[in-house]
């Protein structure tokens, strides 16, 4: 529908328009990294989004691992670095440089993993059946990027728990 997807589009100028107006803004240091990340979520989401009501697409991601890897986009994704940036900007340590890529970089193959399953399995809905060897590898990677970030979480959450106790 004209209106779903022009609603839509008035989302992309904030792709530039919220970096901008943020960077006025004099950051802590320790909350760069993140933000540099939540706008790349940012962007992500909303290009995804808007894509996502062009004819064809929304009707091939529903009900598939499509609609999974957009809600992990916003949540695992988005939300995360936007949380975390909130806590940097507090004077909370969320991470190091490396633990932060990490994080993002296994959310990132998660995400793409789940993109293209969705893809796949839209195309024809037995492809979760028939190809069990790329189900599986896409499960696999899944898996193994849910890993990382729980790794990284667990490590988080040990640090602050040490800094809790200093």
């Amino acid at each position: 529908d004209f209106w779903q997807i022009g609603a839509m589009l008035t989302l992309v100028p904030w792709i530039v328009l919220l970096p901008r107006w943020w960077g006025r803004y004099q950051w802590p240091e320790e909350s760069v990294p993140w933000r540099g990340w939540m706008f790349f979520w940012w962007a992500f989401l909303v290009v995804s989004g808007v894509t996502a009501f062009f004819p064809g697409m929304l009707d091939r991601l529903k009900f598939t691992q499509g609609l999974v890897a957009h809600s992990h986009l916003a949540m695992a994704g988005f939300t995360s670095s936007f949380c975390a940036t909130l806590l940097a900007t507090l004077g909370v340590r969320v991470g190091n440089t490396r633990s932060i890529v990490f994080w993002n970089g296994a959310a990132l193959g998660m995400v793409l993993s789940l993109s293209i399953m969705g893809w796949l399995e839209g195309a024809d809905q037995g492809w979760m059946m028939a190809r069990p060897a790329w189900r599986t590898a896409g499960l696999g990677v899944r898996t193994l990027c849910g890993a990382v970030m729980l790794v990284v979480a667990v490590k988080w959450w040990w640090q602050s728990m040490k800094e809790g106790e200093a």
